[in-house]
């Protein structure tokens, strides 16, 4: 690990231990069941935030590279680093509307309403070709970044001994929200998109980062 990645889990893992902030976010079954997103921090409108996930709770298709994901851009530059656990980002270039090419991989696109800001929503709109790039993985400490117009997927593994998951996301520059997600043809849309997104108090979201920081204070740094 680089010095700098070392400090970033450093800074990580601190505000993992800080008092929750009571006016921030704090949401059960973000993106997929079983996984929490606890904000951590808020500096100049950008969020700071961990994903979560307990021991036998993530969701299988969040830890498949073939099942189902919403692929998608973002409203933001982030920076994001596993804690514990492994994080595979998988992103996707357009290509247009026909393949031109054997590899490339069609997706169906849909308009939606992020569930951050309450129930999903998706209205199909047309069929779009991606060249998926090859999967790379980043071990614990090994921090990454992302533009707010790059197209991705991730699949996030849990930890092999404590079966714990956590990574932490920092928002950098802010832009336009995307108003598009996309499924690759062939995959249905689960019935589970309609149980997402359940807001949890304060308390409950310390439980959870307390939980994590004594089932996995071995090898926490500091």
């Amino acid at each position: 690990m680089n010095t700098a990645a070392e400090t970033h889990l450093r800074y990580s893992v601190d505000l993992l231990r800080k008092p929750l902030n009571p006016s921030l976010k704090f949401i059960k079954n973000c993106h997929f069941p079983g996984l929490y997103s606890i904000a951590l921090e808020e500096s100049g409108g950008n969020l700071t935030r961990a994903f979560v996930a307990r021991p036998g709770e993530l969701h299988p298709d969040l830890q498949n590279p073939d099942s189902f994901f919403l692929w998608h851009s973002h409203a933001y530059n982030f920076i994001e680093i596993p804690v514990v656990g492994t994080v595979e980002n998988i992103k996707a270039r357009f290509v247009g509307t026909s393949r031109l090419y054997a590899d490339e991989q069609e997706f169906n696109a849909y308009g939606f309403s992020s569930g951050i800001l309450g129930q999903i929503a998706l209205d199909w709109y047309g069929v779009f070709c991606f060249d998926v790039q090859p999967c790379i993985t980043y071990e614990p400490g090994e921090l990454f970044y992302m533009e707010s117009h790059e197209i991705h997927r991730v699949v996030f593994k849990p930890d092999t001994e404590t079966g714990w998951f956590c990574a932490i996301i920092e928002e950098l520059a802010q832009f336009s929200r995307p108003t598009s997600v996309y499924i690759p043809k062939g995959l249905d849309k689960p019935q589970y998109l309609d149980k997402l997104y359940v807001n949890i108090e304060r308390e409950e979201a310390a439980i959870v980062i307390a939980d994590f920081l004594e089932a996995n204070k071995a090898t926490m740094p500091g």
